[in-house]
């Protein structure tokens, strides 16, 4: 089957530019050729796209799935909610995501067989943490418990850890169900009952042995870490990409930007949690409404931080549906407005290239996807208008974008 995509302007990912008069050929699941307009093109269908504008998937780098399991609902209610948020996701323009807590192992089987319409998802599984940790949620009475029984919250995000020998079979674990990366709980945060945003967790021992077993599966470890000191922690020995990274200052960044290491801002986590406070529902936080808008204000600080030190900066949301619910009403229906906040701090292009090609980067996939070239695979959107002048047009629920593409096939289109 091939598809011509014609009269496109295009995005490519990479560049600071839109390039008109445009025809892009897919083949199969990938880009075969990319041509002027008024080259001859046969095709199986060609579709003129009047100069709407070719751009890649959009890729969310940081978001959960199945975070929370509520106490009063099976499994199964939660596998099959999961794959309603993923369709959404889908219908917003991300063609991949990277989960980056939860065992969804059996969820991403289901979608990679055909049983549902979904993003492409590579993912952690359960999160390392340390006794005490940002993963650690159980009471008090229960320490002894290293898996979370399904009454708790986070039952299927966290694995307790201490000890270099501890964490190596747990990434070991991981990656026996299909874990892409490691994931450590580098730091406190926010709604972990035993721990404080200020606390470096894990020795550095038991964070080179994270790193360690990644690296034998030749993949990586990402941290999350909000503080300089976690940051610089993780960054000496070895982890990759760090997650939220609020507070960075001056000098840790420049250790990043050295190291080749990838920060990953989660800003629109922040606002939803500041509308929260506002209605006096912030029921999910052990911390005090000041603390979560100086995470918001600090979140936006860090990333003018890392652009001067010329850190790459990936995009990520760490969308988390508390609430059970899969509507319009949802935490997951508030994902693009990340493009928005980080509005307030930098160029759309900044915004679009962390989204697309610096994420595939940090995927491992760079050049097959978050790009428009020939050869990549056709992850791609035909959006109205464009979003290198008003990245407004990749929220509201992909009214803006006319069709997508993933691997290929199209699983929106309205081009019609």
């Amino acid at each position: 089957m091939t598809t011509a995509l014609t009269n496109a302007a295009i995005f490519n990912g990479v560049d600071n530019a839109l390039y008109p008069g445009k025809s892009v050929l897919i083949e199969n699941e990938r880009i075969a050729q990319i041509t002027d307009s008024h080259a001859a093109c046969q095709a199986d269908r060609i579709i003129d796209l009047h100069g709407q504008t070719v751009m890649p998937g959009l890729i969310d780098a940081h978001i959960h799935i199945m975070l929370y399991h509520q106490a009063d609902q099976s499994l199964a209610f939660e596998a099959i909610r999961a794959s309603i948020l993923l369709k959404q996701i889908l219908q917003r323009g991300f063609t991949t995501i990277r989960d980056v807590g939860g065992d969804i192992w059996g969820i991403v089987r289901a979608a990679n067989a055909g049983m549902f319409t979904a993003p492409r998802v590579l993912y952690a599984g359960r999160v390392l943490s340390q006794t005490g940790g940002h993963g650690d949620m159980r009471p008090a009475r229960d320490t002894g418990l290293q898996y979370l029984p399904p009454t708790y919250a986070n039952c299927n995000q966290t694995v307790i850890v201490d000890g270099v020998e501890a964490i190596r079979k747990a990434a070991r674990e991981n990656f026996v169900k299909g874990a892409s990366f490691v994931k450590i709980m580098a730091s406190g945060g926010c709604t972990s009952p035993h721990d404080t945003i200020f606390n470096d967790q894990f020795s550095i021992e038991e964070i080179r042995a994270a790193v360690e077993i990644a690296q034998t599966y030749h993949s990586y470890t990402a941290a999350h870490a909000y503080l300089p000191q976690s940051i610089k922690r993780c960054i000496e020995n070895g982890v990759r990409t760090i997650e939220h990274g609020n507070f960075l200052d001056q000098e840790t960044a420049a250790l990043m930007a050295r190291q080749g290491a990838f920060l990953v801002p989660t800003l629109i986590t922040y606002t939803l949690a500041c509308e929260d406070v506002a209605r006096g529902t912030n029921h999910t936080f052990f911390v005090s409404g000041d603390v979560i808008k100086s995470l918001r204000d600090k979140g936006l600080a860090a990333i003018t931080q890392a652009r001067q030190a010329k850190v790459k900066i990936g995009f990520g949301t760490d969308i988390v549906n508390a609430d059970g619910v899969y509507d319009t009403t949802s935490a997951f229906s508030r994902q693009s407005d990340e493009f928005l906040v980080r509005a307030q701090v930098e160029a759309p292009f900044d915004t679009l290239h962390s989204a697309t090609a610096v994420n595939a980067e940090i995927l491992n996939m760079q050049d097959q996807i978050g790009v428009v070239k020939p050869g990549a695979l056709a992850d791609l959107l035909v959006v109205d208008g464009n979003p290198l002048d008003d990245i407004s047009l990749l929220t509201g629920q992909g009214a803006h974008i006319k069709a997508i593409i993933k691997n290929g096939v199209f699983v929106k289109d309205e081009l019609a």
